[in-house]
């Protein structure tokens, strides 16, 4: 019983992430065909991560939420939700930033760890003393 509870569940979770990955090809596509009206460059959609997806019983349609990434950072605020239909962007609100990679300076931190604690806890007030590097 216990075999067959575990062999259930983890067909549901791989049919769940195969349903996962056919949502964000589809995102892709539709990001590629729209990116130039809407002012994106490629580097802008070309790797989208998927948060999360859910399903509207309202609105028939599956929910995908999906936030902007460059060189394997997210970018805060980018979330953006597409509403997908017969295996179509159905609708689409976008919150990716536009010519993303010219407006950063780098994707390595500019401060190391220990500088940036310092900076923190002097913003909040806090005085945080001798700090200690435990592992790097």
């Amino acid at each position: 019983m216990k075999k067959l509870l575990l062999l259930c569940l983890g067909g549901l979770l791989s049919i769940n992430t195969a349903l996962a990955q056919d949502d964000l090809n589809v995102i892709k596509d539709y990001l590629s065909s729209v990116r130039s009206a809407l002012n994106l460059t490629q580097e802008d959609v070309n790797a989208p991560v998927l948060k999360s997806t859910s399903y509207s019983k309202s609105m028939r349609v599956q929910m995908a939420y999906v936030n902007q990434s460059l060189a394997g950072i997210e970018v805060h605020n980018s979330t953006s939700r597409f509403a997908i239909k017969d295996g179509q962007v159905y609708s689409a609100r976008l919150g990716f930033v536009t010519d993303l990679a010219g407006k950063i300076n780098g994707t390595s931190p500019a401060i190391g760890a220990q500088t940036a604690v310092l900076k923190a806890a002097q913003s909040f007030g806090l005085s945080a003393g001798n700090i200690e590097m435990l592992s790097e």
